[in-house]
């Protein structure tokens, strides 16, 4: 069925959206006061990644988890060289997918920056 929908839809055009989705995640992860993104939006990448100085990649996930929404957090398990490259342990990826709206992307960013003012 999950092929099926792709052929609907076109690969380029699940690309092109994914990547605009991107896009306007990074520009508004900017704004979100001691957070670092670690991905560059340009780099034709499926997901971002970040973390917060203040609040870690657990409460983050589970924060969002409470509100509804489905993000992940990557471990030394999973992504070994890269953490430890950059000194971290464990960091939140969030990833757009063709359903992912504007409206999606604006109660992430609002989510996000909520709990960031919190910390």
């Amino acid at each position: 069925a999950a092929f099926q929908e792709l052929d609907r839809i076109g690969l380029a055009n699940v690309r092109a959206h994914n990547a605009e989705m991107l896009r306007r995640l990074g520009a508004n992860l900017c704004g979100v006061p001691d957070l670092t993104v670690f991905e560059d939006e340009e780099a034709a990448v499926a997901f971002l990644t970040f973390q917060h100085a203040h609040v870690s990649a657990d409460a983050i996930v589970g924060e969002m988890a409470a509100n509804g929404i489905a993000i992940a957090s990557v471990g030394l398990d999973y992504a070994r060289w890269e953490l430890e490259a950059r000194g971290l342990t464990k960091i939140v990826r969030v990833a757009p997918h063709i359903y992912t709206t504007d409206h999606d992307i604006g109660r992430f960013t609002e989510e996000l920056m909520r709990l960031a003012k919190r910390a």
